[in-house]
């Protein structure tokens, strides 16, 4: 068994990787900016097979630890009805896209309902800034209304700010190689 320092060594000595992996993912985010609806096809995608998988990955779960697991019966339908909804999605990309869509906006929106329900309870606790939760949150679930109407400006919605956390996550994992080589160089001397 490897201590915690032979694991930290080995994450260190291998540094480029997140080089390469950061690289890679500013590359992503740089191509989602430009081409946006081939991202948004490619989310879709994405999108559906994590259905698929996820249904499968539930059911093969549930089937192997049935006895272990209480009520097992009611995982393993939640399991199918994922598996059959993400082959479904996989089969038909176009559906995929607009569910999508509807998905995020809805989720946007129960998202601002949350916010507002936020800004009450803050308020019922004496919070003097209540109003500023409840504005954010009224606006949210506006902007999800909007998302709701225009579902290709939802697609484009998507596809930016999959292209924003894209290439933060590259500059963070370049950072993070950056650092892992200073202190890489350090360990050799």
């Amino acid at each position: 068994m490897e201590t915690l320092e032979e694991d930290l060594e080995k994450t260190i000595k291998h540094w480029w990787m997140f080089l390469i992996l950061g690289i890679l993912a500013i590359g992503v985010g740089i191509w989602l900016f430009f081409t946006p609806m081939q991202g948004y096809a490619a989310l879709t995608v994405f999108f559906a097979l994590t259905f698929l998988i996820s249904g499968l990955a539930s059911v093969f779960v549930t089937i192997f630890n049935r006895k272990t697991i209480p009520a097992w019966g009611w995982n393993l339908v939640s399991g199918i009805l994922m598996l059959v909804l993400g082959i479904i999605l996989v089969a038909n990309l176009n559906l995929s896209a607009d569910v999508l869509a509807f998905y995020v906006a809805f989720a946007v929106m129960f998202g601002g309902f949350n916010t507002i329900g936020f800004a009450f309870t803050t308020k019922s606790l004496g919070d003097s800034g209540w109003g500023w939760n409840l504005a954010l949150g009224i606006l949210v679930v506006i902007l999800s209304i909007v998302l709701l109407l225009h579902p290709v400006f939802t697609a484009l919605t998507i596809t930016i700010w999959t292209g924003i956390a894209f290439v933060s996550l590259g500059v963070s994992f370049c950072m993070l190689a950056y650092r892992l080589s200073k202190t890489n160089s350090l360990l050799k001397k």
